[in-house]
C-alpha cells in the first residue's frame, strides 16, 4: 500500500543570493574585505600604542557590545581623539561619521580607508542618513556623536533631534559610551595633545524594543541619560587611577635616602640615633683666608709661622 508523504504546512522558502550574503554579518568585519579590515587593525593598533604612550587608556564594559549584526555607537564627544580611542576599546572595526570639510586631498583618503564617510556640516541629510543605514543593515557598527560637536566644556551638550529619527529607521541595538580625560588630553584651540590618561566606559545596548511607544523626545532623552551615565563610570574610573598615581607616587617619594638598620642598633648611614638629618655640606668653592691658615698650622703641627720682618720683605 502507497504511503503519501506528510504535508509540510509551512515549507521553507528558498534563500535568495541576497539572503545567503546576509548571513556574512555574523562574522567580524563583515561590512568590508578582508584587505580593508587588515589596513583597519594596523593603524588601530598603531593609535592604541600611541595613545598608550601619551598618557595610557582603559576601556571597560566591552562585553556590552554585540558580537554580530549592525549597532549604533554613541558616545560624547571631547576631542579628536574619541574616533581613535573608541576604536581601541572594540574588536569589531567601527564605520564613523566625518564632516565633509575633513575630507582633504591628503587626509580625506586616509580617513575613508579606515571606515570614514562624509555628511555635511549643518547635518547628516538623505545621502548621510542612506549611507548609515547602508552600513548598519550590512552588518557593521557604526560610531555617532549626537552632539553634533566637540563639547566646549567638557560636559555631554543636549543632542540632536535627529538621532530619534535615525534610530527608528535603523532598528539596530543602540550602545552607548562615555570618554573621560579626552578634553584635558587635546581640547578645543590646542594644536597638539598632551599626555593625560583616558578611561572609556561602553553601557549595555538600548534594543529596539525598549524605545516601543516612545515619542522622539523620549528617545533622545534616554540616549542622552544613557550616555550621561557611561561618562560618570568612566570620571570614576579615571579618578580612581589617579588616586592610585598619586598614591605610588607618594610612597616612592617617601623613601629614605638611608638604609634600614636593625632594630637597637642606634645607627643609620646618616647620622647617630634615630635622626634622619644628613650630615650639614661643605659649601662650594675655596675656604676664606682664616682656614686656610688654619689648616697650614695643622699640617705643620700646630706651630704657627714666624712673622716676617720688613727686612725680609725687602
Amino acid at each position: 500500500m502507497d504511503v503519501e508523504p506528510p504535508v509540510v504546512s509551512n515549507p521553507e522558502p528558498e534563500l535568495s543570493p541576497a539572503a545567503r550574503r546576509g548571513g556574512d554579518k555574523n562574522k567580524v568585519g563583515a561590512d568590508r574585505s578582508a584587505a580593508s579590515l587588515l589596513w583597519y587593525r594596523g593603524i588601530r593598533l598603531l593609535m592604541a600604542t600611541y595613545t598608550a604612550a601619551i598618557g595610557g587608556w582603559r576601556a571597560t564594559g566591552r562585553r556590552n557590545m554585540p558580537a554580530t549584526g549592525g549597532v549604533m555607537l554613541v558616545s560624547n564627544h571631547l576631542s579628536y581623539l574619541d574616533v581613535f580611542l573608541l576604536g581601541n576599546g572594540i574588536e569589531r572595526p567601527l564605520n564613523y561619521v566625518a564632516r565633509s570639510t575633513l575630507f582633504l586631498p591628503i587626509l580625506g583618503p586616509l580617513i575613508r580607508s579606515v571606515g570614514a564617510y562624509r555628511i555635511q556640516r549643518e547635518g547628516m541629510g538623505a545621502s548621510g542618513m542612506k549611507e548609515t543605514l547602508k552600513r548598519l543593515r550590512a552588518g557593521g557598527i557604526v560610531t555617532l556623536f549626537p552632539e553634533g560637536t566637540r563639547s566646549p566644556d567638557g560636559e555631554v551638550a543636549p543632542l540632536k533631534a535627529g538621532i530619534a529619527l535615525l534610530v527608528a529607521r535603523a532598528g539596530v541595538p543602540v550602545v552607548p559610551a562615555g570618554i573621560a580625560g579626552t578634553f584635558r588630553a587635546w581640547p578645543r584651540g590646542r594644536l597638539f595633545p598632551i599626555p593625560r590618561p583616558i578611561r572609556i566606559h561602553f553601557g549595555p545596548p538600548i534594543y529596539p524594543h525598549d524605545l516601543e511607544g516612545l515619542d522622539p523626545r523620549a528617545v533622545t532623552a534616554l540616549i542622552h541619560d544613557r550616555i550621561s551615565a557611561c561618562v560618570e563610570i568612566a570620571r570614576q574610573g579615571l579618578a580612581g587611577d589617579l588616586d592610585a598615581c598619586t598614591h605610588s607616587v607618594g610612597r616612592v617619594g617617601s623613601l629614605t635616602v638611608s638604609r634600614s638598620t636593625p632594630q637597637g642598633s642606634g645607627r643609620s648611614r646618616v647620622g647617630r640615633g634615630n635622626s634622619r638629618r644628613p650630615p650639614p655640606r661643605r659649601p662650594f668653592g675655596r675656604p676664606p683666608g682664616d682656614s686656610r691658615r688654619r689648616s697650614r698650622r695643622r699640617r705643620r703641627g700646630g706651630r704657627s709661622p714666624a712673622p716676617r720682618s720688613s727686612l725680609d720683605r725687602r
